[in-house]
């Protein structure tokens, strides 16, 4: 096993986070006060996870976060694997689609939107999904630095033929 990189170390953080979230509250019924003090009821948990508001929108999320754990599990493990394209582009990608889902359902909450009131696993999601997109950042900034002192210099091709002034 091998110490992690910066940017495997945070596309794992923010990988952990994204999937912690989903057993988060993420929505919470807002009651009047007058409405609860009428009633006499009062500690009622009016709140709702990831897994259960999302729908499908949780197995996405956690596909995602997934996704933003695995280049930390290869590294760890000294894995080598051959992927069809950069791994920190697919943490990229796949951090920012995650990104926009949650930002929609933090704009767009499910119900009436006067009666939802946001609760604090949506903003750990935002934030998990934030940490990891950096690190794929990072992944891709510490990739390419080793490619490029390793990979020997290509000579310039020559240059193409002139065509004669007419």
């Amino acid at each position: 096993m091998s110490e992690l990189s910066k940017g495997r170390l945070a596309a794992g953080i923010g990988g952990v986070l994204l999937i912690l979230s989903l057993f988060l509250s993420w929505y919470g019924l807002k009651i009047p006060d007058s409405l609860a003090q009428l009633s006499g009821v009062t500690g009622i948990d009016t709140s709702v996870s990831g897994w259960t508001a999302l729908g499908p929108g949780d197995l996405f999320l956690f596909l995602v976060g997934l996704i933003a754990i695995f280049p930390a599990v290869i590294e760890l493990f000294g894995l080598e694997i051959e992927l069809p394209i950069p791994l920190g582009t697919a943490v990229i990608g796949a951090t920012g689609l995650g990104l926009l889902y949650v930002v929609f359902r933090l704009i767009d909450p499910p119900g009436p939107s006067s009666a939802i009131g946001i609760k604090y696993g949506i903003i750990v999601a935002v934030v998990g999904g934030v940490v990891a997109a950096v690190g794929g950042w990072l992944i891709m900034q510490e990739d390419e630095s080793v490619v490029s002192a390793d990979a020997p210099l290509a000579p310039m091709p020559p240059a193409p033929p002139v065509p004669p002034a007419v």
